[in-house]
């Protein structure tokens, strides 16, 4: 390649993170075909962090939860597709943000609540203890859908709250962490609008950060798209804040639960003491 190839590839698709992940990562990422929820809003340079000397994100670099608060994570559990998020609600520069420092995510991969629980456990041991805290000063605080109270899996004879609780009752010890109460985040109609409107909404205010190392919600927040109009019909404007359904849904769910919950009951994300 001639001097200064990728530096220039780098410089020409600074704004479009699609095609530098295509020309410059080897990566081939679809592009949105339809109206993209997010895209418009979100800005790499502005929410991601850290970056590199480049204004890139830094993919060696993590972004570090805050001593003090709570570990919020948000969870869309499933047979073939599961999304954990790793979050916090701290100021930042001044005012209060959304901070997602965190995330483990299988997609179109049967893996058993009995192996995909030990690794969010391992997961939470290795921030605390790289944070030099406890479940004192970082308590987990767990939300998922209500769905997820409720979804009867006949494999298991049980509900998917109450099998990833007792599963985490069971691996626990080994890590040295606390049992969890998993909090619904509540289900009405027009819900899932809510919540695009609401992540919509921390993205333009500047009030949402999300780590460089998590690849899949940068990715979500680039590509996850609305449904489509019904042609020869009327704009339906809720069409418009409908997700369609893709890989990307599972961790836009997992990611906003939380601050569904957080702005009906700005007390559900206390977290369980005792």
């Amino acid at each position: 390649l001639p001097p200064g190839y990728i530096d220039h590839l780098k410089a020409t698709y600074k704004h479009d993170p699609i095609e530098a992940a295509r020309l410059i990562g080897g990566e081939w990422i679809d592009r949105p075909s339809g109206e993209s929820l997010f895209r418009e809003i979100y800005n790499p340079e502005i929410h991601v962090r850290p970056l590199d000397s480049n204004g890139d994100p830094d993919r060696k670099q993590w972004l570090m939860p805050a001593k003090g608060h709570p570990m919020i994570i948000g969870l869309d559990p499933g047979s073939m597709n599961n999304a954990f998020t790793f979050e916090q609600w701290v100021p930042v520069d001044g005012h209060m943000k959304w901070l997602a420092f965190d995330e483990l995510v299988t997609i179109r991969k049967r893996i058993a609540y009995e192996d995909f629980i030990p690794m969010v456990a391992r997961r939470v041991k290795f921030w605390r203890e790289t944070c030099g805290t406890d479940e004192k000063s970082m308590p987990m605080v767990w939300v998922s859908d209500n769905s997820a109270f409720n979804q009867f899996r006949a494999a298991q004879g049980s509900f998917d709250v109450l099998e990833i609780e007792k599963i985490w009752e069971a691996c626990r010890g080994k890590y040295g962490l606390e049992p969890i109460k998993i909090k619904p985040a509540p289900k009405f109609n027009d819900s899932v609008a809510i919540r695009v409107q609401t992540l919509q909404k921390y993205l333009a205010a500047d009030e949402f950060v999300v780590s460089s190392r998590c690849s899949k919600i940068q990715s979500m927040l680039m590509q996850l798209e609305a449904q489509k109009q019904k042609p020869g019909t009327a704009f339906d404007p809720k069409l418009s804040m409908a997700p369609k359904r893709s890989e990307h849904l599972h961790v836009f769910d997992a990611l906003t639960y939380p601050m569904l919950l957080a702005s009906i009951n700005p007390t559900g994300l206390v977290p369980n003491r005792g």
